[in-house]
């Protein structure tokens, strides 16, 4: 019994000393409401198409309480209208803010990506959500020549933010170094 602990001792330096500082990371999703308004040539039909506007990120930490107007430097980004996707690999970002309430939990935000070379530097694709309340802001994806829509889709009505904590490098470590030592401790005792 005495071995099993000193090898479980010896683990958790190991891994202490190994590991990356700790660090959990927020996955946030956004989920929005159907888009309610078309212009050009984008169109929605039977949940095929341009429908909504998806949006996942990933932040080095979980958002605080009672922030306001916070600007986020995302890890990863995703923005997807059903057909179009940006994320950190093809687009820029235009601004990327949130401001949550005590318990830490989004109220209002905006946040836009553009993709540049879609068409032209003067035609972009954007992917953009900002909302401070039900009604007073929108979801839309759009290709916005100078001077007018091809193609917009829109919706004002917010829809909801989910936040899922991705476990930290050193705890999975931890575990992994902790069942190790017990699997290795229930061999010898059976032999």
């Amino acid at each position: 019994m005495r071995k099993v602990l000193v090898l479980l001792g010896a683990a958790f330096v190991l891994a202490s000393v190994v590991a990356q500082p700790a660090r959990a990371d927020a996955l946030y999703t956004y989920t929005g409401q159907p888009f309610n308004a078309f212009v050009g040539g984008d169109s929605c039909s039977g949940g095929v198409g341009e429908c909504s506007l998806s949006v996942m990120f990933t932040a080095s930490a979980a958002f605080g309480a009672n922030l306001i107007d916070f600007t986020v430097t995302p890890l990863t980004y995703t923005f997807f209208d059903g057909v179009n996707t940006l994320n950190q690999n093809n687009s820029t970002i235009i601004n990327f803010f949130f401001s949550t309430d005590a318990t830490g939990q989004i109220t209002a935000w905006h946040a836009t990506v553009t993709d540049p070379t879609y068409y032209s530097a003067t035609d972009p694709l954007n992917m953009g959500t900002g909302f401070t309340g039900p009604g007073d802001g929108q979801d839309s994806s759009n290709d916005n020549p100078v001077g007018h829509f091809s193609a917009f889709q829109t919706s004002v009505n917010p829809g909801t933010w989910t936040e899922t904590n991705v476990p930290e490098p050193a705890s999975i470590l931890l575990v992994g170094a902790g069942l190790l030592g017990v699997l290795s401790a229930k061999r010898r005792v059976s032999a």
